[in-house]
């Protein structure tokens, strides 16, 4: 997906994001980002960009970058609803492997919904 980019930090690949909106936000895995840093980011054109660390929630592993410059292919995924999904359903997941540094695409079938995880003293549903 177009929407699916490389977060590069200064060790080299660091994980994937995906933009949630066309003004060059993304979201990310807090636990890749650390507060006040620079990062590359790589678009599946192979063009690159700089954003800067917006956010990072303070219990959930989720982080927002900010381009610095909109990237002119910039592309929103669809997100559809979750209920429309069933076990069974044919899955098509999109990222990359902080070894490689291309971008990497995965099909499956959905094995499990509506799984429970606990961080800390919270239970996410």
């Amino acid at each position: 997906s177009p929407a699916v980019v490389m977060i590069v930090n200064k060790d080299g690949i660091s994980g994937t994001g995906i933009m949630i909106d066309r003004d060059g936000t993304i979201l990310t895995s807090k636990h890749l980002i650390t507060a006040g840093e620079r990062y590359g980011i790589r678009f599946a054109d192979n063009e690159i960009e700089w954003a800067r660390t917006l956010a990072l929630h303070p219990t959930l592993d989720l982080a927002l970058l900010k381009l610095e410059i909109r990237h002119a292919t910039t592309e929103i995924p669809i997100i559809a609803s979750q209920t429309l999904l069933q076990t069974g359903d044919f899955v098509v997941a999109f990222g990359v492997l902080p070894s490689s540094p291309s971008f990497i695409t995965h099909f499956g079938i959905l094995s499990q919904m509506h799984q429970s995880l606990t961080v800390g003293n919270q239970n996410l549903s």
